[in-house]
């Protein structure tokens, strides 16, 4: 448009812009602010940019020109406020800057090195970033944070997804391997979700490099939790996000479970890794790429081996390493899988469709062993029937792995799997009282048929050293002493594996802890807690086994002994030691079992271990070792 000459000035404008240079200079030399309800810089702004409108109002766009600049020059020290001035108020000077640059283009007017909006954004973090001390971190919550949680969703999220850079580095000089260190970086303004740095440099795909990037559910959590205040609810501000856990002591707020993060859930059409990914490569790939000694030192054990591997470029399918050499194609050495037939087409264009459509992961964490993903991914497809065989074939494998030497009897009873080395009537004997208990912990346990999805195994060993074998050889460590029992998942298997004493209560009472130990393990409950529920039962089923003694004295020398701390205790291998302590603890706060009902309801409809431990027991599992200890134990 064309501007008309008007010959009446507005004498309010023309005071604004006589006193721009002045407010400015004051800017200048006093720096920013430090309080939010000093007004200067915006008002600055605000005065030149009406001395603008003004200049242009009275046909003078060249004096409309320099105004503008001086806008600009205004628009810097608003930025330099830093916490004190709001995005919203940056982007609206700024969208009017840009706007009448655009109208003064009419005049040929053009004014050089107007800052940007986004521009702008980065300088007031960078201003926030680099005076930390002007004001404090972002306060600590003792409660649970009315959004998602720091502990147990953000500080994973960043980890697993910044964390190479600037959780156990800090490239760029910036680092967030505490929370303290985070909070005091500026890149996170509490309260403020899309005007802060860490949010802006995501969002435009700039970060994370060298990986995928956030799925929209992490995404709106991340910016979902600054939102809400950038609130810590962990038990220690300074130790690495790493190793952040819920703090032991919740205020009266607790029993409200703080908001999950939204499931990484596909989309219609999107190619699964649980399901459709996973089990290719742990047939075609773990073989050489497996374990410690995984050849080229690239691995497939874990997701996050994979996904750190550089073998994968989301969103370049066919670009990736991992796609040219399953293909063949535009590569060094050979094609894989060495010494085996090249993969279906069909397969291949699963793997780069994947790949293109952001390389994520659809369920479980990316430490999960790919093996488990698989049975985790099929479990979820499979009707129980037909996971049940594909857990029933998989049994006597995995006995062969444990046993090397003996080839186990086996008999398969509705949903368990017996494989023992018992002979014939002891075998039989200890089948009848497997499947007698299994009905009498879906009775007490208020369960309709299965205890777990597709059934499970129930490995019976004649002999301790037996027993022995079986764990050195499938847990990859020397059995704990004094352990005669335990549950576990490995691959599609759920087990429970018993060494059986001969006594026909004791075989009933371990048979009882480790089926519910297997029920619980399998929807995800970590070992603590799984083995301690099953004790809580199995004393409920054979009250009258002699070995209730021993772990009643066990019990009892745990309450005397000095404890490592919660995070050491919790994230501990299992050991009888740890069961005990776990047995004991888990009794003074549900010692009937009662809430176990509830928690196995919450698991059963999608809830994660630690929401549905929260919800049943209003409070983390920190907190209840605390309530043992501080009842004399």
């Amino acid at each position: 448009m064309r501007y008309s000459q008007i010959g009446r000035r507005s004498h309010a404008r023309l005071q604004c812009l006589l006193l721009l240079p002045a407010v400015v200079a004051w800017l200048v030399m006093s720096g920013p602010p430090a309080a939010a309800d000093d007004p200067a810089a915006v008002t600055a702004a605000e005065a030149a940019i009406a001395a603008v409108h003004q200049a242009i109002e009275e046909g003078r766009p060249t004096e409309a020109g320099l105004s503008l600049a001086d806008a600009g020059r205004a628009m810097d020290a608003v930025a330099d406020l830093g916490r004190a001035v709001s995005p919203e108020v940056i982007r609206r000077l700024a969208a009017e800057c840009e706007t009448l640059a655009f109208e003064l283009r009419f005049d040929a007017i053009s004014v050089k090195g107007l800052p940007d909006t986004q521009e702008l954004l980065r300088r007031r973090a960078e201003q926030i970033r680099s005076t930390p001390s002007r004001k404090s971190p972002p306060p600590m919550a003792a409660a649970v944070p009315a959004g998602p949680s720091f502990a147990q969703q953000i500080a994973p999220l960043l980890v697993r997804s910044c964390g190479r850079c600037h959780v156990t580095g800090s490239r760029g000089d910036f680092s967030m391997e505490t929370y303290n260190a985070l909070a005091a970086s500026g890149m996170v303004v509490p309260g403020d979700g899309p005007g802060s740095r860490l949010v802006e440099v995501i969002q435009t795909g700039d970060m994370p490099r060298g990986g995928g990037q956030l799925a929209a559910g992490e995404f709106a959590a991340l910016v979902a939790w600054i939102n809400a205040g950038a609130l810590f609810d962990g038990a220690d501000p300074a130790v690495s996000l790493a190793d952040v856990r819920p703090a032991i002591a919740m205020a009266d707020g607790a029993a409200d479970e703080p908001a999950a993060m939204p499931e990484l859930a596909i989309g219609p059409g999107e190619v699964p890794f649980s399901s459709a990914v996973a089990g290719i490569l742990v047939e075609n790939c773990q073989r050489c790429h497996g374990g410690r000694n995984a050849s080229a030192d690239f691995s497939v054990d874990t997701f996050a081996d994979l996904a750190d591997s550089g073998v994968i470029e989301p969103g370049k399918g066919a670009e990736s390493l991992l796609v040219r050499k399953l293909r063949g194609v535009n590569i060094d050495g050979q094609r894989m899988p060495r010494g085996r037939p090249p993969l279906p087409d069909d397969q291949i264009a699963v793997i780069q469709q994947w790949i293109d459509e952001g390389g994520r992961l659809d369920m479980l964490e990316p430490a999960a062993e790919l093996t488990r993903i698989a049975s985790e991914g099929r479990s979820r497809n499979l009707s129980h029937e037909e996971l049940r065989n594909v857990r029933f074939e998989a049994s006597e494998p995995l006995w062969r792995r444990g046993i090397v030497d003996e080839e186990g009897t086996l008999e398969r009873r509705e949903d368990l799997c017996v494989v023992g080395n018992l002979e014939g009537a002891r075998l039989s004997s200890a089948t009848e009282a497997a499947v007698e208990v299994e009905q009498q912990i879906l009775r007490l346990l208020k369960l309709n048929a299965p205890l777990t999805k597709g059934g499970m195994a129930v490995f019976l060993f004649a002999r301790g050293y037996d027993y022995s074998n079986f764990w050195q050889n499938v847990m990859g460590r020397e059995r704990p002493r004094g352990l005669m029992g335990h549950a576990d998942v490995s691959g599609d298997v759920v087990y429970a594996a018993v060494a059986v004493d001969g006594d026909a209560e004791n075989v009933r009472l371990q048979l009882a802890a480790e089926l519910t130990s297997a029920a619980f393990k399998a929807r995800g409950a970590p070992s603590w807690f799984a083995e301690a529920a099953g004790r809580v039962v199995a004393r409920q089923l054979a009250p009258d086994a002699a070995l209730i003694a021993n772990w009643d004295d066990a019990e009892r020398l745990a309450g005397s002994t000095p404890l490592p701390n919660a995070e050491q205790f919790f994230s501990a291998s299992l050991s009888s030691e740890q069961v005990a302590v776990a047995a004991a603890m888990f009794a003074a706060v549900d010692r009937d079992g009662r809430r176990l009902v509830g928690l196995l309801s919450r698991l059963d409809k999608g809830d994660d271990f630690d929401q549905a431990f929260r919800q049943t027991y209003r409070m983390v599992p920190s907190q209840m070792l605390l309530t043992w200890m501080s009842k004399g134990r």
